[in-house]
């Protein structure tokens, strides 16, 4: 399904780009995942430690796969490396405030305010590139190649959970990108896109879309008040991603509703798509399932919640076997096998700021997925079975 907004400038277009954030995990790392599972290159239950040598002796070595990917492998949920980057020598008081005052005077969510003293260390960013600022963060920022170091170096020594529960984390998907681009060689935009995008003819499925089209073909994100201080578009917004260059295993990946269906119908065919098997039927199926009790993530996919007293990212009626993915931008993907449906729902939710919260306290989303499935005559003929 597609949604058209309306803008001042003019009518959104069924083939304009989004950043779909986090959906960027079950349509780059985890496929990935799954080809070199198929191959015989992982196991699921490998150690971080087997799969990266450099993380023998450390807390992270025994980390096993399959938790990383169902998000309980005890990593913290994110690091916000940019913000370790702040020149404290130039700070007058703490980065934020609870309450707007003259030094704390740029808004960053309700009841949030970064203080306007906030500087980034010169040695880590600039406005202009060279050889050692060639990281592009966004339109007008370079980030210094040498501080990648720091952020694995961030990860590396993170604090790990003693007795790990469900704790959603992109830090495991730092690692993911390390694993893919080790094994293949090449670095993930370019393992994904030879070995799915290129092949299902998916030509507005990508990491970095400002490499083949136009800025006017591709919906702005946030305007960055805190960070990079422009409005985001056509880079990604998450700005660890943004920090690796615009490719990340968590995001990075930009869609068409069109041709990220293309993906994703390959999911509901059980990993095959126009004549051509991708990912076989059984490695689908294991990455789909709940893998762990008490936690209803499958394998990078994200599970609907089946407790009618808890809320969860889908609408009451999907089926148990039914798998998608979020994203912070404002982004929903979903396929349910059971009625051979899937739902694409696209936006820009954190346009211009990322404190509007009115297509999440509406539940926007899921209600329009509960309607489509209110449609189906298949979704009333199961209930009066029940």
């Amino acid at each position: 399904m597609v949604i058209i907004l309306i803008t001042k400038k003019r009518h959104v277009e069924t083939s304009d780009l989004y950043d779909i954030a986090s959906v960027t995990k079950i349509v780059s790392s985890i496929p990935a995942i799954m080809k070199m599972y198929d191959e015989g290159r992982i196991e699921l239950d490998d150690s971080l430690s087997h799969l990266i040598p450099r993380l023998k002796g450390s807390n992270k070595a025994g980390l096993k796969l399959d938790d990383i990917m169902i998000h309980q492998a005890g990593l913290q949920s994110w690091i916000p490396f940019y913000l370790r980057a702040i020149d404290k020598e130039r700070l007058k008081g703490d980065i934020y405030s609870r309450r707007y005052s003259s030094l704390y005077n740029i808004k960053v969510d309700k009841s949030l305010y970064m203080n306007r003293t906030v500087r980034y260390r010169t040695d880590v960013f600039r406005h202009s590139s060279n050889d050692d600022f060639n990281i592009q963060v966004s339109a007008g920022l370079y980030m210094n190649k040498g501080y990648l170091d720091s952020m694995r170096m961030g990860i590396d020594t993170s604090q790990v959970q003693a007795n790990p529960t469900y704790r959603y984390s992109d830090l495991g998907y730092y690692y993911l990108k390390e694993i893919i681009e080790n094994k293949y060689n090449k670095s993930q935009d370019v393992v994904v896109e030879n070995t799915f995008y290129k092949p299902l003819g998916a030509e507005r499925l990508m990491y970095l879309p400002l490499r083949k089209f136009n800025k006017r073909e591709i919906v702005p994100t946030e305007n960055d008040v805190s960070f990079r201080k422009e409005l985001i578009h056509g880079y990604v917004h998450d700005p660890g991603a943004a920090m690796l260059g615009g490719v990340g295993g968590h995001a990075g990946v930009f869609a068409s509703a069109e041709d990220l269906a293309k993906m994703l119908q390959m999911y509901l065919n059980n990993g095959y798509y126009g004549g051509e098997r991708y990912i076989d039927s059984s490695t689908i199926n294991i990455f789909t399932s709940v893998v762990k009790e008490g936690n209803r993530r499958g394998l990078g996919f994200d599970k609907p919640i089946l407790d009618p007293k808890v809320s969860g990212p889908t609408c009451r009626e999907v089926s148990p076997s039914s798998y998608g993915h979020s994203g912070f931008t404002g982004t929903l993907v979903w396929m349910d096998p059971e009625y051979d449906l899937m739902y694409i729902f696209l936006s820009n939710r954190i346009h211009p700021n990322q404190y509007n919260k009115k297509l999440i306290s509406g539940d926007v989303r899921t209600n329009i997925q509960s309607a489509i499935y209110r449609s189906l005559p298949e979704y009333w003929e199961k209930t009066k079975r029940k």
